[in-house]
Order: structure tokens, then sequence, then C-alpha cells
């Protein structure tokens, strides 16, 4: 009994065109390829009986110029033509399958329901498992549902600290019409194409999970906090990373941060035109901040309140400025710790006081700003921070 073949299965009728131009564009960078060494060559003189591929050509001889009779024939051309002889819709590549039929046209539900029909779609799932990748809004047509699948197998897979990647294309993204968009899984990254191309219209919040990641995006939420992020007593401890982020045109705080589990990492992002204020940290919330901007926020650029909360400012592309209330405002025993030498100039050019420990209410505690000098292992943190970040671009981990 033979076994049957699994590419024999046809290609909707929309994508032919599209993709027998991407096969062609394929064969000519190779050449041939490996499809080519499976077929007797032209020039071996004789064709095996019974052997698939086109037939061996006998070329005729053609005259050159000073007369000679050339006999010989480009072999790269022969390869080309006959790799385009015989390439039909039962001997495509199973990459190309994968990577641009499957990838391109088939969608992440549509793929999971193709997966017991044959054993090449169950081999494709498989792979597309192992990348541990969601596209928007090729795979799924929205953030919440490849949220939704993220957390649905990440579950069944259970490997911890291994994140699921959701890769956000170019252009505007809207989130429901709600204040915040809850991420309820551990391990999850959005990665855009850039603050400049990549903009979603909604707000997150994150409350009991780690692992959550922001990459080369920009977050705008007209009905919220664009990142609020919460930790209360009782809870798992909860970790949010952004690198190269955005956060702007948001109705309260651009990143709010609550409750004393609750920790964010901010690495080389820009806060601004937030109606409240830029960073929020209250309840022993924990931020620590790399060369992030602050400006041009109609609240305070950094807001700390209540004891234990810590804010931790590295880096010397770190600014403050051209806030219209404060620039730092501390009360009740918060901490801003700047890791940074005393002639930087971290917060200038504010609307009110740059630096604000003393609050109006006479029963309300002062805060405390400390200059620390930058540790000899800072330098190698973000060092370490920006391999990680290449690691998850690449997906090796």
């Amino acid at each position: 009994m033979t076994e049957p073949n699994y590419f024999a299965s046809a290609c909707p009728t929309r994508t032919e065109l599209k993709l027998f131009e991407m096969i062609c564009q394929i064969g000519d960078a190779a050449g041939g390829g490996s499809n080519t060494s499976k077929t007797p060559n032209a020039e071996d003189g004789h064709a095996h009986a019974g052997a698939p591929g086109p037939r061996a050509t006998q070329h005729t001889p053609t005259k050159q110029n000073n007369g000679q009779v050339d006999t010989t024939r480009s072999s790269a051309a022969t390869k080309k033509l006959r790799y385009h002889k015989k390439l039909t819709w039962l001997n495509i590549p199973y990459e190309v399958w994968r990577d641009i039929v499957c990838g391109q046209f088939i969608n992440f539900k549509n793929r999971s329901l193709l997966r017991p029909t044959s054993k090449f779609f169950e081999s494709v799932w498989q792979d597309v498992v192992k990348l541990r990748k969601i596209s928007v809004p090729i795979d799924c047509s929205s953030i919440v549902e490849a949220l939704v699948w993220a957390r649905t197998l990440s579950q069944r897979l259970k490997r911890p600290g291994v994140p699921f990647r959701i890769l956000l294309g170019s252009g505007e993204h809207d989130m429901p019409v709600r204040m915040h968009t809850t991420i309820n899984c551990n391990d999850i990254v959005l990665m855009g194409q850039g603050p400049d191309r990549t903009t979603i219209n909604g707000g997150f919040r994150i409350n009991g999970h780690t692992g959550i990641g922001f990459h080369n995006l920009s977050i705008s939420n007209r009905w919220g906090s664009g990142l609020s992020v919460c930790g209360k007593y009782r809870k798992q401890k909860t970790g949010v990373v952004a690198s190269n982020c955005r956060f702007h045109r948001c109705v309260s705080s651009g990143i709010s941060i609550v409750g004393p589990r609750a920790k964010v990492y901010a690495v080389q992002c820009e806060i601004l035109q937030t109606i409240g204020n830029g960073i929020s940290c209250v309840n022993a919330a924990k931020a620590r901040l790399i060369d992030c901007t602050i400006h041009n926020n109609d609240g305070t650029g950094i807001s700390a309140m209540n004891c234990n909360t810590q804010v931790h400012i590295r880096g010397k592309n770190t600014s403050i400025h051209q806030n219209d209330s404060h620039g730092m405002y501390l009360i009740n025993f918060a901490t801003v710790c700047i890791f940074l030498p005393s002639s930087h100039i971290t917060a200038r050019n504010n609307g009110s006081k740059n630096i604000e420990t003393k609050s109006s209410v006479s029963f309300v505690s002062d805060g405390e700003v400390l200059y620390r000098e930058p540790h000899e292992n800072d330098h190698k943190r973000y060092l370490v921070l920006k391999k990680a970040l290449k690691r998850l671009e690449s997906g090796v981990y």
C-alpha cells in the first residue's frame, strides 16, 4: 500500500497566482536546488526509465559569429527551465507550504482545525507551536484573540520562562472600548515594528503575572492608563518589562504601578502627552527606569507616594522635562534613587518645581531623593538586558 501524498491538497484559488510567483522566485534564487538533483540530468546523455521529472532534451548545435559550432548550453539556464517544467502543486517544498501557504493565507484557528485531516497539517501545527509565535493580523485578526490563543497554548505546553511572542504588524491596532485589556497569564511578549509604525489604541492591565513584555511599539489609551500594573498582598509577583516603547495620549497615567508586589522595568521608553502623570507609583511599588524620557505631560513626570515606594533611575539619557506640574513629586516616605553623576541634570524646565518632596498637607510626611554613584555592574546589567532582548526578537531561548 502506497503512502498518501500530503501535498496533494489544492491551494485556495485567490492565492494561486501570488503563490506561484513566490515559488518561481525561490526557484530562480536556488537555480534548481535540491529538486533538480533528484532527477536525471540532461547532460548525462540518457534518462532513467520511469523516473519523474522532465525528459532529457537534445540541443541542436548553433553557429557563433566566428563560424565555429557551439554545442554547449548554459547549465544554469537548463536547470532553471527544468525546474519550472517539473514544478506543480504536487511537489511544492514543505517550507513553502509552511511559511507561505499556511503562514500567510491560513489563520491560526483554521490551522488547528486542519490538524486531524492529515499528518502534514499535524506537522505544520507542531512547527507553529515550537516557534511560540503568533502574528497579528495574519494568524489572528486582533490582539485580544491572540492573547486568548497564547494563554491556551502556554497552559498546555507548560514551559515556564519561555515567552509566547505576539508579533504586531505596522499600523494601528484597536482594542475593545474599555479602560484596560487584562493579560491573565505568564510569559507573553507583544512586539511591534517600532514606536512610529505600530500603535495600540487601548491600555493593558496586569495583576499577579510575570514575564510580561512590551517591545518596539506605541500605546495610546483615551479611556485610562496606558499600562496598569498591580501587585497586591497575597498575590503572586507582577513583573513587566517595557523596552523601546512610547506611552502617549493617555487619559490617566502613562504607566501606573500599584502594590508592594508590582515591579516594572522601563528601558529607553518615552512617556508624553498624558492628561495625568507620566509614571505613578503608589503603595510600595517598584519602578526601574533606564534611559527614559518623560516630557510634555499635563501632570507630574514621576509621582511616588507612600512608604517603601522606590523608583530607581539609571542611564545618562534619562530626562524629565517640560511637564506642566512638577518633574518629580515624592511624599509620604517615598524614595527616588538616582544612580547618575551629580553633574547630570535629571529634571529640568518643568512647570512648577523640578523636584518636590514636601506635601501641602501637614500630616503627610516628606519624600526623599538620593543621589548615588553608579554601580560598576550597571553597564553589565544593561548589556545583559540588551542581549536578552535580541534573543527574544530572534526567538532563540
